[in-house]
């Protein structure tokens, strides 16, 4: 009976021992150890603060990492947050969507003690999202010449360059910087394709008969002989000229006042619509209306050959 008296104290104190360090871990499992701040972190796991920049592409997603502090906090769980979802989107992980150029703030806020930190995420676009036409339809005279330079999306793209086609080129034309020419009656359809990604859009040309809006005319003066598409004039024959004496507009459609006249390729000089100091060789002149030549609404051309 001694013996087992003298076992029980003596195993009695290891045995409290024992208890109360299970008890204490027991006790530090369910304390709620609260979120003392959150941070964003970068792609190597180091804090950031609101100077550091979040890069990402229009249509690209990409992760954002967040830490919180303590690191044994109990609740961890967090919401994210964009203030401008024109620009990006963020989902519950964390995970961003690039939805257009710009910049916008990114903000975590824990659900523990609502702590938060903000980063900002700058949504770069260099590649090529889309293009278009400004008309999905257009009509044109036989004759005329029209301006439909398709718009590359975003204006911040690198590479902006475009491709243009006709459906049928006996109809209707188009050249490198979207000016589409009626070449007989009927319906034909552009299509622009970029570059980068290959993006494409379309329009209809219906090409109607009928005087053109603008188109030079010759034929009353008989020192311009006509050649094919094109004159020929003699430079012992004729010194100058004034393009307005032949150039015929639609009244209702243009204004005179409004053209404009340029030599795009030849040797000559001009001044207002006088041309003047020409030399022998192939005189391109183009008159148009708006503020571009490449982007006119109305213009035509004509070549004269110097002999």
């Amino acid at each position: 009976m001694k013996k087992t008296v003298i076992l029980i104290l003596a195993i009695l104190p290891i045995f409290l021992v024992i208890t109360i360090s299970f008890a204490g871990r027991i006790i530090s499992y369910y304390q709620h150890v609260p979120v003392e701040r959150v941070t964003f972190v970068d792609e190597n796991g180091s804090d950031v603060d609101e100077k550091f920049v979040f890069v990402v592409n229009v249509g690209e997603e990409k992760p954002a990492s967040v830490k919180i502090y303590p690191e044994n906090a109990t609740n961890k769980r967090v919401s994210f947050a964009s203030d401008d979802e024109e620009k990006f989107t963020v989902d519950a992980d964390g995970k961003i969507t690039g939805v257009s150029y710009g910049a916008a703030t990114l903000v975590v806020t824990t659900a523990d003690g609502s702590k938060t930190a903000k980063i900002l995420v700058k949504v770069t676009a260099d590649k090529v999202t889309g293009v278009s036409f400004p008309v999905e339809e257009t009509e044109i005279t036989v004759g005329d010449k029209k301006n439909l330079t398709a718009t590359v999306t975003p204006y911040v793209a690198i590479d902006k360059r475009v491709d243009y086609f006709s459906s049928d080129e006996s109809i209707v034309t188009i050249d490198a910087n979207g000016n589409i020419t009626a070449k007989k009656a009927g319906e034909a359809t552009v299509t622009v394709r970029t570059k980068d990604g290959g993006f494409e859009d379309t329009c209809k040309v219906v090409c109607v008969s009928g005087t053109p809006a603008l188109y030079f005319d010759f034929s009353d003066n008989d020192k311009f002989v006509k050649s094919g598409d094109g004159y020929i004039i003699k430079k012992d024959e004729i010194s100058e000229f004034n393009l307005k004496d032949y150039l015929m507009v639609d009244a209702e459609k243009i204004d005179m006042s409004d053209v404009k006249f340029i030599i795009v390729s030849g040797s000559a000089k001009i001044d207002g619509d006088r041309v003047y100091d020409f030399n022998k060789g192939i005189l391109k002149v183009v008159a148009y209306v708006g503020e571009d030549e490449n982007s006119a609404p109305f213009k035509t051309e004509v070549l004269i050959m110097v002999q």
